[in-house]
């Protein structure tokens, strides 16, 4: 409860990272660039959700279209994409 009142006042967003507790003393202690963590190996649970400001319609569509340079629905689909 405390985080999620921690989350409240500050209008921030908390996750909860669950992993074997292996991985994670290899994350604190040791070379994190040995670890490899896929999703599949973690659970992500969210405690609060990040508080955000609705944004207009054309606001909206000027990020995607001018600054994100997405400008077709194939390139929209495709975005974050590896």
């Amino acid at each position: 409860m405390q985080l999620r009142s921690y989350g409240e006042k500050y209008n921030v967003g908390i996750l909860a990272v669950f992993m074997d507790a292996k991985d994670y003393q290899q994350l604190i202690k040791d070379d994190v660039s040995k670890l490899k963590l896929a999703l599949d190996d973690v659970i992500v649970t969210e405690i609060w959700p990040a508080m955000y400001d609705l944004v207009s319609t054309s606001d909206l569509y000027f990020f995607v279209t001018k600054v994100l340079d997405l400008d077709t629905t194939t390139k929209v689909n495709n975005f974050g994409k590896r």
